[in-house]
């Protein structure tokens, strides 16, 4: 079943729209759960804004190519535990995912570290590494050795340009231009990039919006679903993350 899971799909998205994910604290960093659809994007054109692909799907209704869904829990998004399953079209469990505590800086820096996504056999799948670099996570191919991916966000975005433009204007354009760039960095993708290492050769695998996962760099199916394993855990971290802002509306991975 894992075998088949994607199936062709050689670019996926994850869309979790506000009527599937839900606080289920009266606090908001209490706990939190949902269900996120796993969407195949292989046909749709490559370059689409991640406003543009959303519409287009949005627009397919029913049509829309969904291969899977990824269902998640959170009891404290101050503390940061998950449990997530990633299930197939029939409501089977194709990888389970559990993390006890997120990693990070002060109370969180006892947090998990290495987080295993294992089959519903219970062997192991891949494993999730994360480090105290903003936006960093690798994960290891189980069972090949010094085999793993690594995804990360870059400093330097296209929103990153036009907050600069932003300032820069304020004076000249008595702050016109600076409304406008303010505009443009708030609606801007946001990229990651990512890379496959294999002992010790680096490949580049180019850039991807923040809600699209590829499998350019996949010449195996254990691959591909290390690969689908890394997005999930990635927009499931986003989710359970200690909110600072209203995280639950519609986003894709």
């Amino acid at each position: 079943m894992a075998q088949d899971f994607l199936g062709n799909a050689t670019r996926i998205t994850f869309i979790a729209d506000e009527s599937n994910v839900k606080n289920t604290t009266l606090v908001s960093y209490g706990g939190i759960d949902g269900t996120i659809k796993i969407v195949d994007i292989s046909s749709l054109p490559i370059g689409l804004s991640q406003k543009d692909m959303e519409k287009t799907l949005n627009n397919m209704g029913d049509k829309m190519p969904v291969i899977g869904t990824a269902r998640f829990q959170c009891e404290s998004r101050e503390m940061g535990d998950m449990k997530l399953d990633i299930l197939s079209l029939a409501g089977e469990v194709v990888l389970r995912i559990e993390r006890k505590k997120r990693f990070g800086i002060l109370w969180l820096a006892d947090g998990d570290k290495e987080i295993p996504a294992r089959f519903s056999d219970g062997t192991t799948a891949a494993v999730v590494r994360v480090s105290k670099t903003a936006g960093s996570v690798e994960i290891d191919v189980a069972g090949e050795q010094g085999l793993y991916f690594r995804r990360w966000i870059p400093a330097w975005q296209a929103r990153t340009k036009w907050i600069l433009c932003a300032f820069l204007c304020f004076f000249p354009t008595f702050a016109v231009g600076s409304c406008f760039g303010f505009y443009k960095a708030s609606t801007s993708d946001v990229i990651h990039k990512m890379t496959k290492h294999s002992l010790g050769a680096v490949i580049d695998l180019g850039d991807s919006l923040q809600h699209v996962m590829t499998f350019e760099g996949a010449s195996t199916w254990k691959e591909k679903l290390t690969l689908l394993t890394l997005g999930a855990y990635m927009i499931t971290d986003e989710l359970t993350d200690k909110p600072v802002s209203h995280h639950t509306e519609s986003s894709g991975f």
